[in-house]
């Protein structure tokens, strides 16, 4: 009759265990995180930037609990404050793996943001020393793979600031930025409209001209491939 100490594992066996164990537990936390990450890949109508938070990155890189930051109700540290976790609020994929928290209004001191999944109201976070604010257009630059947002209006101006005089009719053309101004607080981007790359096959350029970055409805018109095609 066998004893309970031979029906234990052998020192090499037990050691293969513990490495499976230890594998199966990271691809799990792996893919649990996986699925607490849900950034926005095109900006939202609204949004004015993003800030970059060291909570909301390291909670992506590391796992594990969210990190809290304390937002008020109104930007004035003498109102009810209320901790909120990171990955609560609406952020922005700005790179391969990156996100930022989305910025949808500015005091002075102050930082607007709102919960995933609303429009209002504004949760207020003081700015802080460190924490870099962006301006969506800031983002866009010309050695990205850059595309056109789905409600774009096909057409282009000729000159920035102006009126469209362009009619673009090319499917399958995405916008390479030659240049970028801004003018009486918005931003215009200069495009050649060029053969995607990630296109299995190439297609005739089409034209070039400059397009509003946000258009008179409030929606972003270009933004980037965060991850490639």
């Amino acid at each position: 009759m066998r004893s309970w100490k031979s029906a234990l594992p052998s020192g090499r066996t037990a050691e293969t265990l513990i490495r499976l164990l230890v594998g199966v537990w990271v691809l799990l936390a792996a893919a649990a995180l996986a699925a607490d990450y849900t950034p926005e890949h095109f900006p939202p109508a609204g949004a004015l930037g993003v800030v970059s938070l060291p909570a909301l990155q390291q909670w992506r890189e590391r796992g594990g609990p969210a990190g809290r930051v304390t937002v008020y109700a109104v930007p004035d540290k003498q109102a009810p404050a209320e901790l909120v976790k990171v990955d609560a609020l609406r952020y922005l994929e700005t790179a391969y793996e990156a996100a930022d928290l989305l910025v949808f209004a500015r005091r002075h001191g102050w930082l607007g943001l709102l919960r995933v999944g609303t429009s209002k109201p504004i949760l207020w976070m003081p700015h802080q020393a460190g924490q870099s604010f962006r301006a969506i257009g800031e983002l866009l630059g010309k050695d990205q793979l850059n595309r056109f947002g789905p409600d774009w209006s096909r057409q282009l101006s000729s000159r920035a600031g102006t009126q469209a005089d362009i009619s673009v009719q090319a499917d399958q053309l995405e916008p390479e930025i030659l240049d970028r101004r801004r003018i009486h607080g918005q931003w215009w981007f200069r495009v050649r409209l060029v053969s995607s790359p990630c296109a299995a096959e190439p297609h005739p350029a089409g034209p070039t001209g400059w397009l509003p970055l946000i258009d008179s409805r409030g929606r972003y018109q270009l933004w980037q491939y965060t991850r490639g095609c």
